[in-house]
């Protein structure tokens, strides 16, 4: 079963943002990777579940669960995660119990304990927004560590 899930690829159009955030050659591609999943085209929607990886330009995201919103020409437009959720980018690697991708807007919101990891230190929050384009974080109830030379 997982061998058959592990074939599920995504072919979406990328817009502007999606390529200046993610790395022009690889934003119009989307992998996804899973134990399981129900798709809905009429609805355009997709649930995936267990050991759920996906791959989107430059960022990486794994969770145990994933549900994918597509838009018109299965434009991707939302990725919803939850349940032990790791997200990796240029420069940062981040963990939260939830997760919201919004590959347009270049962004991605955690939520339930995240925590966003860098060179520079560590950040825990109620809630971190990380911005893919230029690395900005905005954190809510912000504390972390942070290291200085």
């Amino acid at each position: 079963m997982r061998a058959l899930s592990r074939l599920v690829a995504l072919v979406v159009a990328a817009s502007a943002a999606e390529r200046a955030a993610l790395g022009e050659e690889a934003a119009s591609e989307v992998e996804i990777v899973a134990d399981r999943v129900e798709y809905d085209r009429e609805a355009g929607r997709a649930e995936f579940q267990g050991g759920v990886q996906l791959r989107h330009g430059q960022v990486e995201l794994e969770c145990d669960r994933m549900v994918v919103e597509m838009g018109a020409e299965g434009r991707l437009v939302t990725v919803v995660a939850s349940g032990h959720v790791r997200v990796r980018g240029r420069g940062f690697d981040a963990s939260a119990g939830a997760a919201r991708y919004e590959p347009a807007a270049g962004r991605v919101l955690l939520s339930d304990d995240p925590r966003v990891t860098a060179s520079a230190g560590e950040l825990r929050g109620r809630t971190i927004v990380v911005s893919l384009g230029d690395g900005r974080l905005s954190v809510e109830r912000a504390r972390g560590v942070f290291r200085v030379h």
